[in-house]
């Protein structure tokens, strides 16, 4: 009896305090206070996004005003936030807006780039809210079978991610190069593509002496000036220390 009683109690712990596994504090609740200016800044962009001139140009110029970047600079903490507001979005033009905040801010593809060709705008937003529901299992499902594919091919190496070839335009009647990815680039471009949410598991990784994924860290912090050292372990040593001094703005928290 008191053998069941300490299990049943296990599981609640599990379930209130999250699982050690999915990383360092992935799971837990946000116990941050509310940042009203998150609203303000929301507000503003909105009204901007009203103006003529805003209304009626490019996609870009209209994500290029400082409500926008001061959102975006806000980071993790502003993810539950702008999630919120897409679930409960019914203009497709402010959806797709705040699908790009959301992108540039966790550098996640929730959909690959063949599944979101053609869908509509309440589709993918909805695939969004669905990434943001279950973020943290989904990432810790997905990561094992990426990561593995990725350790293969750079273990002990360092792969090309891409490779330059040479067709012929038809058209043009004349040559020309693109770049395609290599199998290393595409086993890399799937860790990758999990986002801000994979880096509390890639950090145990790196504990543990995987070294490779120590490029896709410094992409994905944008923190290789800070880190990057003479060889893999020593930059491994300085990701982890970053991380540990940093992870409180990067770690994703539901609400």
């Amino acid at each position: 009896m008191a053998r069941l009683h300490c299990f049943v109690c296990l599981i609640i712990g599990w379930f209130l305090l999250g699982s050690p596994l999915l990383g360092d504090g992935a799971t837990r609740r946000d116990d941050r206070p509310p940042d009203p200016e998150l609203e303000r800044l929301y507000n503003a962009w909105l009204r901007f996004l009203e103006e003529p001139g805003p209304r009626l140009s490019s996609g870009s110029l209209q994500t290029r005003n400082p409500h926008f970047e001061a959102i975006v600079a806000k980071g993790s903490r502003a993810v539950p936030f702008l999630v919120g507001k897409l679930e409960s979005s019914s203009r497709a033009d402010i959806s797709s807006f705040l699908m790009r905040a959301l992108s540039r801010m966790t550098r996640v593809r929730p959909l690959s780039r063949e599944e979101a060709r053609g869908m509509s705008t309440t589709a993918r937003a909805k695939a969004w809210v669905a990434w943001f529901k279950s973020l943290h299992e989904n990432t810790a499902l997905r990561l094992p079978e990426k990561a593995a594919a990725w350790r293969r091919l750079a273990e002990g190496t360092k792969p090309a991610l891409w490779r330059e070839t040479t067709f012929y335009n038809a058209d043009l009647g004349e040559l020309q190069s693109r770049k395609e990815a290599t199998e290393a680039g595409r086993a890399y471009q799937a860790v990758l593509d999990l986002g801000v949410p994979v880096l509390p598991l890639l950090v145990e990784r790196l504990r543990s002496g995987e070294t490779c994924h120590v490029p896709i860290f410094e992409e994905l912090t944008n923190s290789r000036a800070s880190v990057h050292g003479p060889n893999a372990a020593t930059t491994s040593r300085n990701c982890i220390r970053w991380w540990d001094r940093n992870k409180k703005d990067w770690i994703i928290r539901k609400p």
